[in-house]
């Protein structure tokens, strides 16, 4: 026998972890059918019954505003599962029940789930089990699920709800004002099983159901339609979402008891993080303090690095010599492929290590959506949707996880206006060039604060221009080729929550900085045997990558940068985290990587003639340039359009020649 579950509430409730909890490893993803938005299902065994799990997306209401509600309410309305989880945050209880009422429209068989009970002890919040359930005539179960607490109680009352071993009152809300309006449609529905939900819907005037129901009931369309021509307002649905929110408020407050202490201190705190006058300012300071903690940390790593695993390659060059491999292999081997590799691995293993825990950190804590309100206005002012400041912090991680975070847009117009900026905020992948020029080339001061000072400044720099880049672009392209009216949307500020040290140390590490290095190994490994093998083949005495950087030179020169660097991105364009690598084995005498420290990479540069300029322009260049390969993938699976992949690959280059050529044309000057 199998049963079906619908797992549904507000985002951020810790729906995913309810799911998880419960189906374990017997899960998998793929996206709704005809939709871009992801479907995650599962399954467990309880009491030898199989209980398949299905996660509906996170939406605040099931009205049929954005696709996420849509979904949502089709598929408990239409799919009809044998009982549905409306998951709620045990901090935020009055605006999560607004969602419990609107689920009940649509499936009388629901139990409450209130998660994260233990923030809410955290926070101070008493809530009076027995007068909430009363109250509500529902069965109510309390979980942690990131602590696994609560979830086999949880497996217990599924099962006892789907047998009807419960028998509460369940609330039923009055509409005074619409009583009569729904009888009176009632009696007109005479062929329908669905007279009250369809009654409702016809008073609040929510095309999208309709649209909905059509496809599961054409036969019954021309009917509803008729009836539906007589009501001409939707006043009636402002009037249920606020009789909803006062049902819930009277009910929170008979039955919760906050800490004002602990929702003052929030207030407190939010009014200097999210206000007009200190929010973006403060956002930036945090964006420096993470550069300036990365940079002063990172470089003796960075050092240690180098100095071991030079060490470690010169006693396997000798043992390769002994025993008694060709020479052209061993350089080969060593002078293209591990010294390739360990440079990687040198120069991007300690900013990143450092710097995802810190990042992860903010995110843990709830500070993130902070930076998306703080950007909110500022967005919709560039004709874009408020989200996509949202899709930016994704960026941050992983320009292809931006891009894919960018279902939550329901537009599909801000969508891909969001789509086609994401590349313009930094990815992990060219953070290490970031830092390792940042680190090596504003460093000529005699103080050691100075020499990370500067170079956390050079970073937030790159940032806020990135930012500023991804305003603009989206504005142009609003007032252009995607013209519209940005959309609202409802931000929520999740409660601050102590982050847990243990999870942030293993997620960023192994998710993260593992996951991102094992990329750059991977194409490292093939990308400094080939540069080897070009950089040690000649023509007429020339080797071949001196002649297709002697090609690129002249347009390189143009806009600041030179054919070899030019090159490099070109060859990185698979990892952009490989660029910087490729410059200094490119640069060398051979084709081989002649540096054992991140001061020896600029002894390289200066030495092929960079200058603070050339350095600039390359940060530059790094942050505007095309996406990767993997990010570009990434863009045509959610767009399905060669064109719009095309111009998310032109658009960024195009972007990063123009501000090249108007710094090296202001650089001419000096």
């Amino acid at each position: 026998m199998n049963y079906e579950v619908a797992l549904a509430g507000n985002p951020n409730t810790g729906k995913s972890s309810i799911f998880n909890a419960l189906t374990k490893l017997n899960q998998h993803t793929g996206n709704w059918p005809g939709k871009t938005v992801s479907s995650a299902r599962g399954q467990y065994l309880y009491n030898d019954i199989i209980y398949n799990v299905v996660d509906t997306p996170g939406a605040y209401s099931l009205i049929g505003f954005s696709e996420e509600e849509i979904i949502a309410r089709d598929y408990i309305c239409f799919n009809k599962p044998d009982i549905v989880l409306a998951v709620c945050d045990a901090t935020t209880l009055e605006r999560n029940l607004n969602f419990v009422f609107s689920v009940l429209d649509y499936h009388k068989k629901i139990i409450i789930v209130i998660n994260m009970i233990d923030e809410a002890e955290k926070h101070g919040i008493s809530i009076n089990r027995f007068g909430l359930l009363y109250d509500l005539g529902i069965p109510i179960v309390y979980t942690n699920a990131k602590n696994n607490i609560g979830i086999n109680e949880l497996k217990e009352v599924i099962q006892k709800h789907i047998n009807n071993e419960y028998d509460f009152p369940t609330i039923e809300i009055k509409y005074d004002q619409l009583t009569d309006k729904v009888n009176a449609l009632k009696s007109k529905l005479t062929f329908t099983e669905n007279k009250d939900l369809l009654a409702k819907r016809i008073l609040d005037a929510d095309e999208s159901f309709f649209k909905s129901y059509y496809t599961y009931y054409p036969d019954e369309k021309i009917n509803i339609e008729f009836i539906r021509e007589m009501i001409t307002t939707k006043a009636n649905r402002e009037y249920v979402i606020k009789t909803n929110y006062k049902v819930s408020k009277a009910i929170i407050t008979r039955n919760v008891i906050y800490n004002k202490d602990s929702l003052e201190n929030t207030k407190a705190v939010d009014k200097i993080l999210t206000s007009k006058r200190y929010g973006i300012p403060v956002m930036f300071a945090l964006l420096f303090l993470i550069f300036f903690i990365t940079i002063k940390l990172a470089n003796y790593p960075s050092e240690l690095l180098f100095v071991s695993f030079n060490y470690i390659g010169e006693k396997i060059r000798i043992l390769l010599v002994l025993l008694n491999l060709n020479s052209s292999i061993i350089a080969f081997l060593i002078d293209g492929v591990y010294l390739t590799l360990t440079n990687v691995i040198s120069v991007m293993l300690p900013p990143m290590a450092i710097f995802f825990p810190l990042f992860t950190f903010l995110e843990d804590l709830g500070y993130l959506p902070r930076i998306a309100y703080n950007l909110d206005n500022v967005m919709k002012k560039c004709g874009c949707h408020g989200k996509q400041s949202l899709t930016m912090c994704m960026g941050f991680g992983c320009n292809a996880t931006g891009v894919i975070g960018t279902r939550i847009i329901d537009s599909k117009r801000e969508r891909l206006i969001a789509i086609l900026t994401n590349t313009f905020v930094p990815c992990n992948g060219r953070f290490p060039l970031i830092f390792a020029l940042a680190s090596t080339f504003f460093v000529t001061f005699s103080s050691s604060f100075l020499n990370t000072i500067i170079p956390s400044l050079i970073a937030t720099s790159i940032i806020i221009i990135g930012i500023i880049i991804t305003l603009l672009i989206s504005k142009f392209l609003a007032s252009t080729i995607l013209k519209g009216l940005p959309s609202t949307f409802t931000l929520e500020l999740p409660p601050y929550r102590k982050p847990n040290i243990i999870r942030i140390l293993y997620n960023s590490f192994i998710n993260r900085t593992l996951m991102v290095l094992k990329r750059a190994v991977i194409v490292a490994i093939p990308a400094g045997a080939i540069i080897f093998i070009l950089a040690n083949l000649d023509i007429n005495g020339i080797a071949i990558t001196s002649h297709i950087g002697n090609f690129l030179d002249p347009f390189g020169r143009l806009i600041g940068l030179d054919g070899i660097i030019i090159l490099a991105f070109l060859l990185a364009l698979p990892a952009n985290e490989i660029a910087l690598p490729l410059m200094i084995m490119m640069y060398t005498m051979g084709g081989t990587l002649a540096s054992n420290s991140l001061g020896g990479y600029q002894h390289i540069l200066i030495d092929n003639g960079w200058t603070i300029f050339t350095a600039i322009n390359v940060l530059l260049f790094s942050l505007l340039h095309f996406p990767c390969s993997t990010t570009l993938l990434t863009i045509y699976k959610e767009t399905k359009s060669i064109k719009w992949t095309f111009v998310s690959f032109i658009l960024p280059t195009i972007t990063a020649i123009i501000v090249c050529l108007f710094t090296s044309f202001i650089f001419s000057f000096f």
